[in-house]
Formats: C-alpha cells, sequence, structure tokens
C-alpha cells in the first residue's frame, strides 16, 4: 500500500475548532492533543519508511492510526471496539485531530498496522514519540530513568477479550448462515418442510407459525397440563375499565378487587378455556 497524503490544513469541522475548548484542561484526550499528537506528527517521515512511496492503493493515515494503537491501550479496547470509537467517539476524535463525520476503517486495519510496525523495526516509536512530547512538556525528566517496554503494548491490543472473541464468533457464524441461506433462495432450494427439535422449541405458539409457514415442528410430545394455570403478568389488564384480557385474547365478564394489576381477580366465562393452547405450553 502506498503512502496518503499529508494533509494539508486542519478542517474547520473537526471537533478542535468545534468543541475543543469545552473539554477540561486536564481532560486525556485534550492532553493527548495537545501534548502528544504533535509528537506523533514529527515522525510520520519515519513511519513513511513502512509504506511504498507510490505503488498500491492509498493506506489510511499511519500518524492517526499511531495514535489510534496508543489510545487502544490506555482504553484497552479491543480492534473493533478501537475502530467504533475513531468513527463515534468524540474524545478520541479530538486526540487524534479529526473531523466529526463518523468515518472509521475496519478494525483488521489496526491488525496490519501493528504487524508492519513489527516488520519494519518500528515498535518502540510510538513511545519515542510519546516520550519526547511528555520531556517536551515538562512532565518527565530529561535525566529521569525510564523503562519502556513496546512488546507489552502491541501484545496486550492484539490480543482480543473474552467478549470480543464472542462477538466476533457471532458475527461470523451470523454471516454464514445469511450466505447459506442466500445461496438455497437464489438456487431456488426451500427450506427444509420438517424441522425436529427439542421440547424447548415446542409450543402452541410455535407450532401455530411453523404451520403458518408451510414446515412441521416434530419434537417430543408435552406432558398433560390442562390444569396449569397462567401467571397473572399474561394478562393484559386495564383497570380504569375493570377488565382483564386473558393471552388467548378473550375478554372477562367481571373484574373485582382490582386496585391494580397485581390485586386484580378477574373471572372468564369462556367454554374452551380447559382446553386453550395457552394452558398446555
Amino acid at each position: 500500500m502506498s503512502l496518503p497524503q499529508p494533509p494539508v490544513q486542519r478542517s474547520l469541522f473537526d471537533v478542535q475548532n468545534l468543541i475543543g475548548r469545552e473539554f477540561d484542561p486536564a481532560d486525556r484526550f485534550r492532553l493527548f492533543h495537545e501534548k502528544v499528537y504533535p509528537s506523533l506528527l514529527a515522525v510520520r517521515r519515519e513511519l513513511a519508511a513502512c509504506y511504498c512511496a507510490d505503488n498500491g492503493r492509498p493506506a489510511e493515515e499511519p500518524v492517526m492510526l499511531l495514535g489510534a494503537t496508543i489510545l487502544q491501550f490506555m482504553e484497552r479496547a479491543p480492534d473493533r471496539a478501537a475502530a467504533e470509537c475513531v468513527g463515534y467517539h468524540l474524545g478520541w476524535k479530538l486526540a487524534l485531530g479529526l473531523d466529526l463525520s463518523p468515518g472509521s476503517f475496519h478494525p483488521t486495519t489496526l491488525c496490519v498496522f501493528r504487524q508492519r510496525l513489527l516488520e519494519h523495526e518500528k515498535a518502540k516509536l510510538a513511545f519515542d514519540a510519546v516520550l519526547s512530547g511528555l520531556v517536551e512538556a515538562g512532565l518527565v525528566s530529561r535525566r529521569s530513568r525510564q523503562r519502556l517496554d513496546s512488546t507489552h503494548v502491541l501484545g496486550l491490543v492484539a490480543k482480543m477479550s473474552s467478549l470480543d472473541v464472542v462477538r466476533e464468533t457471532l458475527r461470523l457464524a451470523l454471516m454464514e448462515l445469511d450466505q447459506t441461506l442466500s445461496a438455497q433462495e437464489q438456487s431456488g432450494l426451500q427450506p427444509p418442510p420438517e424441522m425436529n427439535v427439542d421440547a424447548g422449541y415446542i409450543s402452541a405458539e410455535a407450532l401455530r407459525e411453523a404451520a403458518e409457514q408451510g414446515r412441521e415442528l416434530v419434537g417430543p410430545a408435552l406432558p398433560p397440563g390442562g390444569d396449569k394455570p397462567i401467571r397473572s403478568d399474561a394478562f393484559d389488564v386495564d383497570v380504569p375499565n375493570r377488565r382483564a384480557v386473558c393471552p388467548a385474547g378473550h375478554a372477562s365478564t367481571n373484574c373485582s378487587c382490582l386496585k391494580d394489576k397485581d390485586t386484580a381477580c378477574a373471572a372468564h366465562a369462556v367454554a374452551g378455556c380447559p382446553r386453550c393452547a395457552c394452558r398446555i405450553t
């Protein structure tokens, strides 16, 4: 990928111009923008060595990716969350000198960028730039002894959290399912007319929906449950009109002791109540 052209001037709509002063002077994102980001801009020429001069499509701005990697470490954010923050988080946009547009990069861009830094032996570039900015700001003494470990930082942000692993697994599974169903529809294949399920999927509502869709649910028979009561929260209770409607849609004939939805005593004169599907599911 080729090195993109550096921005020649700030946008009138970047967060710094619009609401930068609304951030507290001690806010970490404002401090990052004022004390650290200028040092990152200063090392852009060194970052250029990681890219082709004029070969391939332009890459994402490397200074922005370098700053996003540091913020990612600060916030303990996985790649996908970091990409979302670049697009929607005002603090991140201020820190990285971005405008208000919601655009961002694909999460894998950060992974590719970290690998590019390692391959060109630029892993400590961000930390040298941060240290330089802290020294220039007087926050770190020039002669103080500091211990920096870039491997720890790059390794931390490269490892997905357990939650992110689950989210990514679900996302890929849903994508695969969507592609499979789309391929079946395009080839003229219809969903299977018979589906074998366990008892958790056997209910009057599920059976009715399956029948409407032209399918049949096959599963264990439910035990007799004609005397099974229905929970009170399943009823639609109209307190002002002293009326209660059961899950099957039948209104009560009388409703006494009605003070609120939890204390109503309703009677239903419906002949089909004992055999209602709502009482056997």
